[in-house]
């Protein structure tokens, strides 16, 4: 069975330096951005130069929807995945007395509970590929 992986938040950073290792030792890889398509099809079009099997998925992963219909294209596209990194996720810049309700709440809702709406969308296929879960943060 083919090796696929699913990023999180790697158009940039920890989940784009996840996504090249990936590629690199052989799987096709789904490159998960929100807003930078930009950086999402440079590293698309790095990989698929390379000989490796990449595509890029806008969605954002604290929306159900978004991240079923996430994970369906990659079923289509390249099979079952086999690997998915939760990656995605942000922190708070200010100190903790400053921060709002509604921006902690959106940080709980990034940071665990759309975790959650991943590995429940994409459990049928890491099931049948006996497929592994790594939930990463630099948040």
């Amino acid at each position: 069975m083919e090796k696929i992986a699913l990023v999180t938040g790697s158009s940039r950073g920890i989940g784009r330096a996840a996504v090249r290792k990936l590629a690199a030792a052989g799987y096709a890889v789904c490159i998960n951005y929100r807003e930078r398509q930009d950086c999402a099809d440079a590293l698309v079009e790095e990989l698929t130069a390379a000989g490796q099997r990449a595509m890029a998925v806008q969605a954002d992963v604290s929306v159900r929807q978004q991240v079923n219909d996430m994970v369906r294209r990659v079923e289509d596209a390249f099979g079952p995945v086999s690997l998915l990194v939760n990656n995605a996720g942000f922190g708070i810049s200010g100190a903790v007395e400053c921060t709002g309700e509604a921006e902690m709440r959106r940080q709980f809702d990034l940071n665990f509970f759309a975790w959650v709406t991943v590995i429940q969308a994409a459990l049928p296929a890491l099931r049948e590929s006996r497929g592994r879960i790594l939930n990463i943060s630099s948040a």
